[in-house]
Protein backbone atom coordinates (compact mmCIF):
# COMPACT_ATOMS: atom_id res chain seq x y z
CA UNK A 1 0.00 0.00 0.00
CA UNK A 2 1.36 3.73 -0.36
CA UNK A 3 1.41 6.21 2.35
CA UNK A 4 -2.27 6.78 2.39
CA UNK A 5 -3.00 3.83 2.74
CA UNK A 6 -4.40 2.95 -0.39
CA UNK A 7 -3.74 -0.66 -1.92
CA UNK A 8 -1.54 -0.83 -4.69
CA UNK A 9 -0.49 -4.01 -5.43
CA UNK A 10 -3.14 -6.88 -4.18
CA UNK A 11 -1.52 -9.67 -1.50
CA UNK A 12 -1.53 -12.71 -3.90
CA UNK A 13 1.96 -13.07 -3.37
CA UNK A 14 3.25 -16.59 -1.12
CA UNK A 15 6.65 -14.20 -0.78
CA UNK A 16 8.15 -10.54 -1.60
CA UNK A 17 11.07 -8.76 -1.47
CA UNK A 18 10.97 -4.58 -0.60
CA UNK A 19 11.49 -2.48 -3.68
CA UNK A 20 14.96 -1.41 -4.70
CA UNK A 21 15.16 0.82 -7.95
CA UNK A 22 11.75 0.52 -8.95
CA UNK A 23 11.39 -3.30 -9.07
CA UNK A 24 10.29 -6.25 -6.64
CA UNK A 25 10.93 -10.09 -6.78
CA UNK A 26 8.07 -11.72 -5.95
CA UNK A 27 6.96 -15.70 -6.33
CA UNK A 28 3.19 -16.50 -6.60
CA UNK A 29 1.63 -19.47 -4.30
CA UNK A 30 1.73 -22.68 -5.51
CA UNK A 31 -0.39 -25.44 -3.82
CA UNK A 32 1.39 -29.11 -3.33
CA UNK A 33 -1.73 -31.12 -3.65
CA UNK A 34 -4.37 -32.00 -0.99
CA UNK A 35 -3.35 -30.92 2.41
CA UNK A 36 0.37 -29.81 1.09
CA UNK A 37 1.38 -26.35 2.38
CA UNK A 38 1.35 -23.39 0.10
CA UNK A 39 5.11 -23.37 -1.13
CA UNK A 40 6.78 -20.81 -2.98
CA UNK A 41 6.83 -21.34 -7.26
CA UNK A 42 9.77 -19.78 -9.55
CA UNK A 43 10.81 -15.74 -8.82
CA UNK A 44 9.69 -12.84 -10.98
CA UNK A 45 9.80 -8.86 -10.85
CA UNK A 46 7.11 -6.30 -10.93
CA UNK A 47 7.16 -2.53 -11.04
CA UNK A 48 5.00 -0.31 -8.81
CA UNK A 49 1.93 -0.67 -9.77
CA UNK A 50 1.75 -4.43 -10.15
CA UNK A 51 2.67 -5.29 -13.57
CA UNK A 52 5.21 -8.36 -14.02
CA UNK A 53 8.04 -6.97 -15.73
CA UNK A 54 10.19 -10.05 -15.75
CA UNK A 55 8.60 -13.31 -15.80
CA UNK A 56 8.52 -16.00 -13.16
CA UNK A 57 11.35 -18.01 -13.72
CA UNK A 58 14.31 -18.11 -10.73
CA UNK A 59 14.30 -20.34 -7.92
CA UNK A 60 16.49 -17.46 -6.21
CA UNK A 61 16.34 -13.74 -6.83
CA UNK A 62 17.97 -10.42 -5.07
CA UNK A 63 17.28 -6.67 -5.08
CA UNK A 64 18.76 -5.10 -8.00
CA UNK A 65 21.40 -2.26 -7.29
CA UNK A 66 23.61 -0.21 -9.65
CA UNK A 67 20.38 -1.29 -12.30
CA UNK A 68 21.51 -5.51 -11.75
CA UNK A 69 20.12 -8.61 -9.71
CA UNK A 70 21.45 -11.26 -8.69
CA UNK A 71 19.28 -14.62 -9.88
CA UNK A 72 19.58 -17.98 -9.98
CA UNK A 73 17.48 -20.70 -12.15
CA UNK A 74 18.90 -24.00 -10.29
CA UNK A 75 19.61 -23.34 -6.54
CA UNK A 76 17.25 -22.17 -3.47
CA UNK A 77 19.18 -19.32 -2.49
CA UNK A 78 21.59 -17.09 -4.22
CA UNK A 79 24.83 -18.22 -2.18
CA UNK A 80 24.91 -21.63 -4.06
CA UNK A 81 25.75 -21.28 -7.92
CA UNK A 82 23.53 -18.83 -9.48
CA UNK A 83 23.18 -17.61 -12.74
CA UNK A 84 24.95 -14.60 -12.79
CA UNK A 85 23.47 -10.95 -13.07
CA UNK A 86 20.44 -9.86 -15.02
CA UNK A 87 19.38 -5.88 -15.80
CA UNK A 88 15.70 -4.92 -15.92
CA UNK A 89 14.36 -5.89 -18.83
CA UNK A 90 15.71 -10.12 -17.69
CA UNK A 91 18.54 -9.81 -19.83
CA UNK A 92 21.78 -12.06 -18.37
CA UNK A 93 24.68 -9.58 -18.60
CA UNK A 94 26.92 -10.79 -16.10
CA UNK A 95 26.87 -14.89 -16.58
CA UNK A 96 28.60 -17.24 -14.32
CA UNK A 97 28.49 -20.99 -12.88
CA UNK A 98 30.75 -19.26 -10.25
CA UNK A 99 29.81 -18.37 -6.37
CA UNK A 100 28.77 -14.65 -6.45
CA UNK A 101 28.56 -13.83 -3.02
CA UNK A 102 26.23 -10.43 -2.92
CA UNK A 103 24.77 -7.88 -5.15
CA UNK A 104 26.05 -4.61 -6.29
CA UNK A 105 26.46 -2.34 -3.66
CA UNK A 106 28.53 1.43 -4.97
CA UNK A 107 28.99 -0.36 -8.53
CA UNK A 108 31.03 -2.95 -7.27
CA UNK A 109 29.91 -6.63 -6.14
CA UNK A 110 32.06 -9.93 -4.69
CA UNK A 111 32.95 -12.92 -7.20
CA UNK A 112 34.59 -15.90 -5.74
CA UNK A 113 35.63 -19.86 -6.39
CA UNK A 114 37.24 -21.95 -4.33
CA UNK A 115 36.93 -20.10 -1.07
CA UNK A 116 39.04 -16.94 -2.84
CA UNK A 117 37.31 -14.25 -3.91
CA UNK A 118 37.41 -10.87 -6.18
CA UNK A 119 35.93 -7.64 -6.55
CA UNK A 120 34.13 -7.02 -10.12
CA UNK A 121 32.44 -3.99 -11.47
CA UNK A 122 28.93 -3.84 -13.14
CA UNK A 123 30.41 -4.87 -16.92
CA UNK A 124 31.74 -8.14 -14.60
CA UNK A 125 34.94 -7.12 -15.47
CA UNK A 126 37.43 -7.97 -12.33
CA UNK A 127 38.96 -5.03 -10.19
CA UNK A 128 40.96 -7.26 -7.87
CA UNK A 129 43.18 -10.20 -8.08
CA UNK A 130 41.91 -13.52 -6.11
CA UNK A 131 43.94 -13.12 -3.36
CA UNK A 132 41.67 -11.76 -0.50
CA UNK A 133 39.71 -14.08 2.07
CA UNK A 134 37.15 -12.04 2.13
CA UNK A 135 35.53 -7.90 1.38
CA UNK A 136 32.75 -5.82 3.22
CA UNK A 137 32.06 -6.58 7.13
CA UNK A 138 28.59 -6.95 9.41
CA UNK A 139 27.06 -3.68 10.55
CA UNK A 140 25.10 -4.09 13.27
CA UNK A 141 22.28 -7.08 12.15
CA UNK A 142 23.11 -6.50 8.13
CA UNK A 143 26.46 -7.23 5.57
CA UNK A 144 27.71 -3.69 4.05
CA UNK A 145 30.44 -4.00 1.31
CA UNK A 146 31.78 -0.53 1.59
CA UNK A 147 31.91 2.67 4.13
CA UNK A 148 32.37 5.94 3.24
CA UNK A 149 34.26 4.62 -0.46
CA UNK A 150 36.77 1.91 1.51
CA UNK A 151 35.93 -1.64 1.57
CA UNK A 152 37.14 -3.70 4.40
CA UNK A 153 39.31 -6.36 3.22
CA UNK A 154 40.59 -9.80 4.81
CA UNK A 155 43.86 -11.86 3.55
CA UNK A 156 45.67 -14.26 5.28
CA UNK A 157 43.73 -13.56 8.53
CA UNK A 158 44.61 -9.54 8.70
CA UNK A 159 42.50 -6.70 7.59
CA UNK A 160 42.49 -3.74 5.35
CA UNK A 161 41.41 -1.36 2.99
CA UNK A 162 41.26 -0.54 -0.60
CA UNK A 163 39.00 1.64 -2.86
CA UNK A 164 36.02 0.67 -4.83
CA UNK A 165 38.43 0.86 -7.84
CA UNK A 166 40.49 -2.17 -6.39
CA UNK A 167 43.74 -0.15 -5.24
CA UNK A 168 45.00 -0.63 -2.00
CA UNK A 169 44.72 2.04 0.72
CA UNK A 170 45.37 0.94 3.63
CA UNK A 171 47.57 -2.38 3.85
CA UNK A 172 46.03 -5.77 5.92
CA UNK A 173 47.58 -5.03 9.16
CA UNK A 174 44.19 -5.36 11.91
CA UNK A 175 42.43 -8.37 13.68
CA UNK A 176 39.29 -7.06 12.81
CA UNK A 177 38.43 -3.63 11.46
CA UNK A 178 34.73 -1.86 10.99
CA UNK A 179 33.07 0.43 8.26
CA UNK A 180 34.55 4.24 8.11
CA UNK A 181 32.07 6.62 9.44
CA UNK A 182 32.64 10.22 9.39
CA UNK A 183 36.02 9.62 8.17
CA UNK A 184 37.40 7.39 11.13
CA UNK A 185 37.16 3.64 11.71
CA UNK A 186 37.34 1.44 14.54
CA UNK A 187 40.08 -1.47 14.28
CA UNK A 188 41.50 -4.20 16.45
CA UNK A 189 44.98 -5.01 17.41
CA UNK A 190 46.27 -8.45 17.81
CA UNK A 191 46.60 -8.20 21.78
CA UNK A 192 42.93 -7.20 21.92
CA UNK A 193 42.40 -3.44 22.24
CA UNK A 194 40.61 -1.31 19.54
CA UNK A 195 41.43 2.41 18.46
CA UNK A 196 40.51 4.87 15.29
CA UNK A 197 42.24 5.37 12.57
CA UNK A 198 42.05 7.90 9.74
CA UNK A 199 41.31 7.18 5.73
CA UNK A 200 45.25 7.00 5.70
CA UNK A 201 45.56 4.37 8.42
CA UNK A 202 47.00 6.95 10.60
CA UNK A 203 45.98 5.81 14.50
CA UNK A 204 44.05 9.22 16.04
CA UNK A 205 42.44 7.98 18.57
CA UNK A 206 43.81 5.47 20.75
CA UNK A 207 43.55 4.54 24.68
CA UNK A 208 43.68 1.35 24.86
CA UNK A 209 39.56 0.99 24.53
CA UNK A 210 37.61 -2.34 24.97
CA UNK A 211 34.88 -0.94 23.18
CA UNK A 212 34.62 1.85 20.78
CA UNK A 213 31.00 2.69 19.05
CA UNK A 214 31.41 4.60 15.63
CA UNK A 215 31.39 8.24 15.46
CA UNK A 216 28.10 9.93 14.84
CA UNK A 217 27.70 13.49 14.56
CA UNK A 218 31.17 13.75 15.47
CA UNK A 219 30.44 11.63 18.65
CA UNK A 220 31.14 8.27 19.62
CA UNK A 221 31.06 5.93 23.10
CA UNK A 222 34.05 4.27 24.23
CA UNK A 223 34.91 2.16 26.97
CA UNK A 224 38.53 1.67 28.28
CA UNK A 225 39.84 0.97 32.33
CA UNK A 226 39.17 4.68 33.40
CA UNK A 227 35.45 4.26 32.47
CA UNK A 228 32.60 4.73 30.01
CA UNK A 229 32.54 8.14 28.09
CA UNK A 230 31.25 10.02 25.55
CA UNK A 231 34.32 11.03 23.54
CA UNK A 232 34.61 13.38 20.49
CA UNK A 233 36.95 13.50 17.57
CA UNK A 234 39.76 15.02 19.71
CA UNK A 235 39.10 12.06 22.22
CA UNK A 236 38.62 14.91 24.36
CA UNK A 237 35.90 12.93 27.38
CA UNK A 238 32.73 15.05 27.46
CA UNK A 239 31.04 13.19 29.93
CA UNK A 240 30.54 9.81 31.71
CA UNK A 241 28.43 7.68 29.46
CA UNK A 242 27.44 4.84 31.66
CA UNK A 243 23.88 3.72 31.35
CA UNK A 244 23.93 4.92 27.17
CA UNK A 245 22.59 2.11 25.12
CA UNK A 246 22.39 3.72 21.77
CA UNK A 247 22.29 7.01 19.61
CA UNK A 248 20.17 8.94 17.41
CA UNK A 249 18.66 12.08 15.89
CA UNK A 250 20.76 13.78 18.45
CA UNK A 251 19.92 11.87 21.65
CA UNK A 252 21.15 9.22 23.75
CA UNK A 253 19.03 6.23 24.79
CA UNK A 254 20.00 6.25 28.45
CA UNK A 255 18.92 3.11 31.10
CA UNK A 256 19.21 4.54 34.72
CA UNK A 257 20.29 1.24 36.08
CA UNK A 258 19.71 2.97 40.06
CA UNK A 259 15.80 2.88 39.59
CA UNK A 260 13.07 -0.07 40.12
CA UNK A 261 11.90 -0.66 37.95
CA UNK A 262 14.88 -0.03 35.58
CA UNK A 263 13.70 3.51 33.75
CA UNK A 264 14.33 4.85 30.16
CA UNK A 265 14.91 8.04 29.04
CA UNK A 266 16.25 9.94 26.09
CA UNK A 267 19.25 12.79 27.59
CA UNK A 268 22.92 13.68 26.73
CA UNK A 269 22.43 15.86 23.93
CA UNK A 270 25.25 17.93 23.56
CA UNK A 271 25.68 20.94 21.63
Amino acid sequence: MDSSGKVVIEPKYAAVQPFSEGLAAVTERKWGGGLSPITPSAWGFVDRDGKLVIPHQYRSAGSFHDGLALVSENCHNIFGKPEGFIDKTGKLQIPSNQYLSRGFEGGVAVRGQNKKCWLIDTTGKALTDDSYDQFGTAEGKSWRLSGEGLIPVKRASLWGFIDTQGNNVIAPQFNEVRHFHEGLAVVKFKHGHLAYIDRQGKIKLDENYEHAWQFQDGLAVVVNDQGTYVIDKSGKHLFDATGIESYSEGLFLWKDTSKEPIKYCYSYQYE
